[in-house]
């Protein structure tokens, strides 16, 4: 509960509520740490100007740092007075469960793309 994984599977046949949720038969549950050196894509983070006064900006790039995978990391940031600014970090990271819990803790607004072969 509360963490993140990837689930590989098939789309399930069960329409007993029509309720439109997309339903998957998992055949294989992987913890998302697991999949650091196999999965890649993009993360993009968005902070407004109270989280930057907050120094939110910091938090993330000490994560950066500290973070090694295949995903690039673009975090979009508004002014004072609203102009907006979009980031990209040089260096790729992952975001496993540890920064996905803070970001979710802080109410920070993120999207997370992963790119497949598939």
């Amino acid at each position: 509960m509360g963490k993140v994984c990837y689930i590989i599977g098939t789309k399930s046949t069960f329409n007993g509520n029509d309720d439109g949720i997309l339903r998957v038969k998992p055949q294989e549950i992987i913890p998302i740490e697991s999949l650091a050196n196999e999965l890649k894509g993009e993360i993009k983070i968005i902070l407004n100007f109270e989280q930057i006064k907050k120094g939110m900006l910091g938090e993330i790039g000490s994560w950066v740092n500290s973070s090694v995978g295949r995903f690039k990391l673009l975090t979009n940031v508004q002014t004072e007075s609203m102009d907006s600014y979009t980031l990209e970090s040089r260096k790729s990271v992952f975001p496993d469960n540890k920064i996905l819990a803070w970001l979710e803790k802080e109410k920070i607004s993120f999207q997370i793309r992963i790119i497949t072969n598939a």
